[in-house]
């Protein structure tokens, strides 16, 4: 308990007085927040998915701050913090569905209204009981700090309970099943049931540990003595990443869009462990943890550079998308930890300078929050405006421009862009975006424009594939393909994309007296010591895949590899045909099944 303060040992009392407290100002609402949820939730109230985003916002975010700011002598302040709280975030739910256009909510904005709400909720909370609960100024780091880290262990313990209580009535249920009554069954997992007794449990669950500090700060020393121990050995884990990624090179780091994510996730774990290790008071009592902490501080803006360096290449070579608007925008707030904890600790006594760089981030973290669901930083309107742009200048061309996206993704911002580019009769391969632009009036989504446009580079790929010679026809030519072979080949197109790789070759051939079709063709892969084959079948007129499957060569690799492409000129000549297989099965009585013989 080292890590307890003064204000631990008062801020949790006093939340309830017993079993009837416990029920009435927690199990109580729960419950009727459940009720609430259930109801604004089933079929969508009224067949309005705007309602609902903007009810569902106001109750979980009025119930969650409701619970966790409440005490026995002091309801009505956390009750009308809560309601005021709820209806910013409700308020703002409404207005990023006005903003981002959608005639029905997309899940998008779900999304976005969803993980926004959370932050700000999270935030504001620290900040309402330090000033009301506490009466301290708004920027009294230590209680900030000890209500900011309560709330995890609070959500973290609550959730556990929750799960207990489910686990119980589960096997209440399995325990009945054994003598043939299922009538829990259908009681307990109806969503009319399930739904309340959660939100029951789980309003419960936060009384009673709130009620209950000790578990709460005993929870929190672990967390804070098992962070000290981690922030050495991360610290040397990101000490040698980047020695290493400097002696190596970069080039192969940034090949996908992962390398961002990893980047981010552990410049957002050091600062959480740089921030736990020092506690409230901003500084560590050890001297190896001080430098190591300051070795970890010194690491997070090189850190934080590879992904501002990742997320720079995505946009150079593809364009802004609402995805990398987001990213950008949660790299920034990596790179500002980064930059404050690099400067905290290069000073002498700048560590406890972490403590108020810690709440101007939080601000700013609160604003994002909030700015993503107004027009001002809206993620539509960003991605249409750099697409467009890009459109214009003729770094993307026409073939490659998503106009599914802006018809059907980009919301009010997109469909306006639409009409701008109709408009320009003086803009460069006008007639062809009009004709892309009038093709979208006869799809209803934007699977069917990416079924169509997947079609389209099918047939672009393959020309170009035949006459780079990476793609083979065997025993036939391309005016010969059966009707419909080659739109069979839109699901299929990830592989001939793979037949431009250097290594690969692919062939095309047809195949005869596969039993029960019209027409098959195969599509052959070979890469290294492995070959792949998928056969497509027409029965009826409907083309499908009927099966694909690997050769490989399990011998030495060299070996293997002659073999694979002796394998693969054996087939370019022609030489193949379908042969019978004979499988030893298993017989008992009239069944015979064929199990997977081990090699």
């Amino acid at each position: 308990m080292s890590d307890a303060t003064t204000n631990d040992k008062a801020g949790l009392n006093h939340i309830t007085k017993g079993p009837l407290s416990l029920a009435l100002w927690f199990a109580l609402p729960g419950l009727l927040m459940g009720i609430g949820f259930r109801l604004i939730t089933e079929d969508y109230i009224w067949q309005n998915e705007f309602f609902t985003l903007v009810a569902a916002t106001f109750l979980l975010v009025f119930g969650a701050t409701y619970f966790l700011t409440t005490r026995i002598k002091d309801r009505v302040r956390p009750l009308i913090f809560a309601t005021g709280l709820a209806s910013f975030t409700a308020g703002l739910a409404w207005l990023a569905q006005k903003t981002y256009g959608g005639v029905d909510v997309e899940d998008h904005i779900v999304g976005v209204s969803f993980f926004a709400s959370c932050i700000i909720t999270y935030i504001a909370i620290p900040f309402y009981r330090t000033l009301v609960e506490r009466g301290e100024k708004p920027t009294h780091y230590p209680s900030l700090f000890e209500f900011a880290w309560n709330l995890p262990v609070v959500a973290v313990a609550s959730g556990i309970f929750t799960g207990a209580f489910w686990l119980v009535l589960t096997l209440w249920v399995q325990l009945f099943d054994l003598i043939g009554i299922d009538f829990f069954e259908d009681l307990f997992f109806d969503d009319w049931f399930a739904g309340p007794a959660t939100f029951t449990a789980g309003a419960i669950a936060v009384g009673l540990v709130r009620d209950r500090e000790g578990i709460v700060l005993a929870l929190r020393s672990i967390l804070f003595a098992m962070a000290k121990v981690l922030t050495p050995i991360f610290a040397i884990a990101t000490l040698l990443f980047c020695i290493a990624a400097f002696a190596t090179g970069l080039d192969e780091l940034w090949t996908g869009f992962s390398a961002t994510s990893i980047m981010v996730a552990a410049t957002f774990l050091g600062v959480t462990l740089i921030a736990a290790s020092l506690g409230e008071a901003g500084h560590p009592k050890n001297k190896l943890l001080d430098w190591t902490i300051r070795l970890q501080s010194i690491i997070l803006p090189i850190l934080a550079a590879f992904a501002v360096y990742g997320i720079w290449l995505r946009v150079q070579e593809y364009g802004l998308t609402d995805e990398r608007v987001y990213a950008i925008l949660i790299v920034g707030i990596a790179s500002l930890y980064g930059i404050a904890y690099f400067i905290s600790a290069l000073l002498p006594k700048g560590l406890p300078l972490i403590r108020t760089l810690n709440i101007a981030i939080a601000g700013c973290i609160f604003a994002s929050a909030v700015l993503v669901q107004t027009p001002l930083l809206n993620a539509h309107k960003l991605a249409v405006n750099s697409q467009m742009k890009d459109l214009m200048t003729g770094k993307t061309s026409v073939e490659e421009f998503d106009f599914g996206y802006f018809q059907f993704g980009a919301g009010q911002y997109g469909k306006k862009a639409l009409q701008r580019l109709t408009a320009d009769t003086e803009l460069e391969n006008h007639a062809a975006i009009v004709k892309k632009i009038d093709a979208l009036k006869d799809m209803e989504s934007e699977y069917d424009y990416n079924q169509n446009r997947r079609g389209e580079e099918a047939t672009i790929l393959i020309t170009e594939l035949i006459e780079e010679e990476k793609l083979i026809l065997v025993n036939i030519d391309r005016d010969s393909f059966p009707e419909g072979f080659e739109a069979a080949l839109e699901n299929y197109i990830w592989q001939l994309r793979q037949c431009k790789n250097e290594n690969r070759r692919c062939a095309i051939a047809p195949i005869s007296d596969l039993p029960n079709t019209q027409e098959a063709m195969i599509l052959v892969n070979h890469y290294d010591t492995v070959i792949r084959y998928v056969i497509f079948t027409k029965k009826e007129e409907q083309w499908s895949e009927y099966t694909s499957f690997n050769s490989r060569f399990n011998k030495s690799f060299e070996i293997a590899k002659i073999e694979a492409e002796a394998t693969f000129e054996a087939f370019l000549a022609g030489d193949f045909d379908l042969q019978p297989v004979t499988v030893t099965g298993l017989r008992v009585g009239d069944n015979i099944s064929t199990p997977q013989w081990p090699n």
